[in-house]
């Protein structure tokens, strides 16, 4: 089972609840009340139970829900991260696959509605982001589709805000974002918060207190004979970014203040598949196929992501 969330309002004030989830497709789906669970009669049918679609294996990526005896499943056809909402009021529902991309506004990067600070994917629907918090009204979050779009967000129980909770629920905003709170650190520092996509999930966890701060952090590699630099801005605190063009095939690395002495590398070769890791002091260089990418690096957790254009 994977849980729908849902904001603290009352349904007939917000019907609608969301999901995040991942499939290899061709992958069958049905919803199951809590009072089904709670009964310990998971499968009951009926107007009360099972809830699903009228013909079995339903690819549509919106409908119409119903709930009766034999109700059929719906499939999603193609393999990808999917978000789905359903509206308890008037039963309808609606998929839309998501890009496996996050980027957070708040405070750590003073509510901007770029493309600057991106969650760093961990596998599994989870990702970080490692930063400067205040403790108090820190974060919101939106999906790459959504980005710059404030009626679609993700954040948290509208109790919850301003609230610094260790943990919580994640809210979809689905178009009115009046239903859910900002995500607020336990303490103003450094802290790293994840999030579950798949569980709608997110929890904090303290940083490195002590981490020096960079005025300058730079690229070079072979593309310009380890002799010339591509700066990059901070778009966050410790939260680096550069759109880039990579001319030729070849090793590279970060460094800062345009010397070696603090530097990142890493055993890796960036690939459509393979674009994020972490990079280590004097470690290896970095393989970078030739072309434009949006690159990424923090310079507490030495994580770097390469997205191609």
């Amino acid at each position: 089972m994977i849980a729908f969330s849902h904001s603290d309002e009352d349904v007939y004030e917000d019907p609608v609840f969301t999901v995040t989830f991942s499939t290899t497709g061709g992958q069958y789906w049905k919803i199951i009340p809590q009072t089904n669970i709670d009964s310990g009669d998971f499968w009951h049918e009926g107007s009360d139970g099972v809830v699903g679609v009228v013909t079995d294996g339903d690819t549509s990526l919106s409908g119409t829900l119903v709930a009766i005896e034999g109700v059929n499943a719906g499939e999603v056809a193609d393999a990808g991260t999917y978000r789905m909402t359903i509206n308890m009021m008037d039963y309808t529902y609606e998929i839309s696959a998501l890009a496996s991309e996050f980027y957070i506004t708040g405070n750590p990067n003073s509510w901007a509605s770029d493309a600057g600070c991106m969650f760093y994917p961990e596998g599994d629907n989870v990702y970080s982001f490692t930063g400067e918090f205040n403790a108090s009204w820190d974060a919101k979050i939106w999906s790459g589709d959504d980005l710059g779009d404030w009626d679609n967000i993700y954040g948290c129980e509208a109790s919850k805000d301003n609230v610094g909770d260790w943990s919580g629920s994640l809210v979809y905003s689905n178009g009115d974002q009046s239903h859910i709170g900002c995500i607020t650190s336990p303490s103003a520092g450094l802290y790293t918060l994840y999030v579950n996509m798949g569980t709608m999930t997110y929890w904090w966890e303290e940083a490195d207190q002590s981490a020096p701060s960079y005025s300058l952090v730079s690229i070079t590699g072979d593309f310009n004979g380890w002799g010339d630099y591509i700066d990059m801005t901070e778009a966050g605190a410790h939260n680096w970014y550069v759109e880039a063009t990579i001319p030729s095939d070849g090793g590279l690395k970060f460094l800062v203040d345009h010397d070696w002495t603090t530097n990142w590398g890493a055993t890796f070769t960036v690939s459509t598949d393979t674009y994020y890791g972490v990079g280590v002091q004097n470690g290896d260089n970095i393989t970078v196929p030739a072309g434009t990418y949006r690159i990424y690096l923090n310079d507490i957790t030495g994580k770097f992501i390469f997205i191609a254009e």
